[in-house]
């Protein structure tokens, strides 16, 4: 992977009934934290429309070596504090950019 191309993560979190607020202010410091860091494009909330809905984050980096810088920030603990105490299921994916990607053999 080219380390100087743009890359996204995702979250997507289901929370536990009755966390929401305590899930939003988690959410709202850990943005807060990514958005202080250099090479952040972007780092965004979708607020589910109802309860049972998943939130979605989605953080856009300058390189993977900011995404990196941001992954080893003391804030990551707070994902840990929404894991146990505030959501069902948590899931990540990290974006390559579509450079990385190996081109497709054509068929013969």
């Amino acid at each position: 992977m080219d380390s100087r191309q743009p890359i996204e993560h995702h979250l997507l979190i289901h929370s536990r009934p009755g966390h929401e607020t305590q899930l939003a202010v988690l959410l709202d410091r850990l943005i807060s934290a990514a958005h202080q860091l250099p090479g952040c494009q972007a780092y965004e909330v979708r607020l589910p429309a109802t309860s049972r809905d998943v939130w979605r984050l989605r953080g856009r980096w300058d390189d993977a070596a900011c995404l990196e810088a941001y992954l080893a920030l003391p804030a990551q603990q707070l994902l840990g504090e929404i894991l146990q105490h505030h959501c069902l299921s948590l899931h990540t994916r990290i974006d390559e950019p579509l450079a990385a990607l190996q081109p497709l053999r054509e068929a013969s």
